[in-house]
């Protein structure tokens, strides 16, 4: 039959060692046994004791070992399991951080896209206004041309008026002497001659400034296209 090892056998030897230290022998022996015997069974019962001490002490080693061993397998698996989460977190940041940096380099062509984009209408725009710009710039120098014309057919006009009446006073002057009837006719003539005069020089310089209101419509008309082209063509661009 084997003795286990527990707790109960432990205090068994204790037990067995607190009755050896008390052991009652001197009525029971020889009288020169007692001295020996006693001894024997204080040594017997320290001996218990230490044996007893021995084995928890050797109990509690074991236990602690294997306490150490489990600890040190957690410590293992869970150092295991940090690396392995540390190995699989790395990887997906290295995941995200290509995804990334590929996202960044899309959207950074695309805004160079953009950008050449936005140029090249911005260019095209400006190529149209200025070429709007001089028609324009054109079309007044055409409307100041005609205008200028205008006033030189105007002022021509007066002059050969000027001259007609130059021309009559100086006949009237010549022809006063001979008569006063003729002189009263040369009037008459001559009143006549300066209301066609008055009449033809208005009517150039009423056509002057019709012409010039027509041109400077034109004009106005025009410089309004070009302003609403522009505002259309940056509407669109800032979309």
């Amino acid at each position: 039959m084997t003795t286990k090892l527990d707790p109960k056998f432990l205090a068994l030897l204790s037990d067995t060692a607190q009755k050896l230290s008390s052991l009652d022998i001197q009525s029971r022996v020889l009288s020169d046994s007692v001295t020996a015997l006693s001894e024997s069974a204080t040594s017997l019962a320290q001996q218990l004791l230490d044996y007893a001490a021995q084995l928890t002490a050797a109990q509690e080693a074991k236990v602690a070992a294997e306490l150490a061993a489990k600890a040190a397998a957690i410590a293992a698996r869970e150092q295991a399991a940090t690396e392995k989460e540390a190995a699989r977190a790395a990887a997906i940041a290295e995941k995200e951080a290509a995804k990334a940096a590929a996202e960044a380099a899309k959207a950074l062509a695309l805004a160079e896209k953009e950008a050449f984009r936005a140029a090249a209408e911005a260019a095209k725009a400006q190529a149209l206004a200025d070429k709007e710009a001089a028609r324009i710039a054109k079309e007044q120098a055409d409307a100041e041309k005609a205008a200028a014309k205008a006033q030189a057919l105007a002022d021509k006009e007066a002059a050969k008026v000027a001259a007609a009446e130059a021309k009559a006073k100086e006949l009237a002057e010549k022809e006063a002497a001979k008569a006063q009837a003729l002189a009263e006719k040369l009037a008459a003539i001559e009143a006549k001659v300066q209301a066609a005069a008055q009449r033809e020089a208005e009517k150039a310089a009423e056509k002057a400034r019709i012409l010039a209101e027509k041109e400077a419509a034109r004009a106005a008309a025009a410089e309004a296209k070009v302003q609403a082209l522009a505002e259309k063509e940056a509407a669109r661009l800032a979309k």
